[in-house]
Parts: structure tokens; C-alpha cells; sequence
């Protein structure tokens, strides 16, 4: 019989910890973007919401939003509930460790959700052991997503190719994996805060 593997999420986040000593950026809060919403017109309501854009279509998105945003209801696309929440649980984390625990958790479950080749048996194993540690922790501190919720993140460029390619040999790999995809997130995406308030 297999053990189960069990890692402590403070293990999980001293191994995060020293990867975030030469990516530091993976710390960060995430800067939001106020973006005043002007065309909203219906009377007792009010527009309000996250986005999480791409570098090149931050200005014709949130313009689109804020100019056209009865269209962008009736037409636009948004978020699904995975990323609206896992950007929500960002957005309002004011502690690193928070943070830290969300990037990890929605990374690995993102990934495991591709049921990789490479990422079966102890592979697998080890990943889950830390997606659990980083759960549990954000469990107890009243964050959850539902199990029907796919895709946490937004794109990353790591394509099945590339995550088949890596061989899933201790945590340390899997938590490497999740700190460059966070860092990528960084480089490549914005967030805006939509409000129609004033």
C-alpha cells in the first residue's frame, strides 16, 4: 500500500518562501486599476466589477467597458467564477502568506486539472500533497472554490508540452512551477476594478 503524502503548509510555505528570495515580485499585492465606469444609466443600480486583462488589451478593454458597457453586458467576455474568485481572494489579501497560499493552491489545481501523463503516480502525489496544505490553510481562513470551477488563473505559457516535460521529483518542483507562473501573471496581465459609483 502507498502512503499518503502529507506536507504541513508550513513547510509548503518556508520551500515558497525561499524561492520568493530570488522572485520577489511573487510576493507582491497585486496593483488594481480604478476604472470609473461612465455609461451606466439604470436608476438604484450600479457596474461593478474585476477583470483580469492582458498588457496589450488593457486600454481598448477597459475603454470598451467604461464607454460601451451596456454592449459589454449583452455581448462581452468575462471572467469565469474560477478567476473572479481567485482574483477577488488576491485582490483583498493583505498578507503574503495569504497570497502565497492562493497562487500555489490555484496553480497546481489548474494543472492537475490537464490530467498530464508525467503528472500520474508519485507525481501526482506530491502535487496534491501540496495543493491539500495550501486548501487547508486558505480553508481555515474562510476561502474556498467550488469543485465545479475550472481554470483559477489566467493563460500562462506552459503549454502540456512543457509541464509533460518536467519530471515532478519533490514539492520544491511543483512550488518552482507555481512561483513562474505567478511571475509571469505579473509580467503579462493587469487587473481592473470596474465601479460606476462615484
Amino acid at each position: 500500500m502507498i502512503k499518503e503524502l502529507d506536507y504541513t503548509w508550513e513547510e509548503v510555505y518556508k520551500e515558497w518562501s525561499y524561492i520568493s528570495y530570488h522572485i520577489p515580485i511573487i510576493n507582491e499585492k497585486l496593483h488594481v486599476n480604478k476604472i470609473k465606469v461612465n455609461q451606466w444609466k439604470r436608476e438604484h443600480e450600479y457596474f461593478y466589477g474585476l477583470d483580469w486583462i492582458l498588457n496589450e488589451d488593457f486600454e481598448d478593454r477597459t475603454n470598451y467597458v467604461a464607454e460601451q458597457t451596456t454592449m459589454f453586458m449583452m455581448n462581452g467576455e468575462c471572467l469565469n467564477k474560477g478567476k473572479l474568485t481567485t482574483l477577488r481572494y488576491l485582490v483583498d489579501a493583505e498578507n503574503k502568506e495569504v497570497r502565497a497560499a492562493i497562487w500555489i493552491y490555484a496553480f497546481i489545481r489548474d494543472v492537475l486539472e490537464y490530467h498530464l501523463e508525467n503528472w500520474r503516480g508519485e507525481a501526482y502525489r506530491i502535487a496534491y500533497a501540496v495543493e491539500t496544505a495550501a486548501r487547508i490553510y486558505l480553508q481555515e481562513k474562510g476561502m474556498n472554490w467550488h469543485h465545479a470551477m475550472k481554470k483559477l488563473l489566467p493563460d500562462v505559457y506552459f503549454t502540456h508540452t512543457i509541464l509533460e516535460a518536467v519530471n515532478i521529483g519533490d514539492k520544491r518542483i511543483v512550488l518552482e512551477l507555481a512561483a513562474m507562473a505567478v511571475d509571469y501573471i505579473y509580467m503579462h496581465y493587469k487587473v481592473a476594478e470596474y465601479d460606476s459609483r462615484k
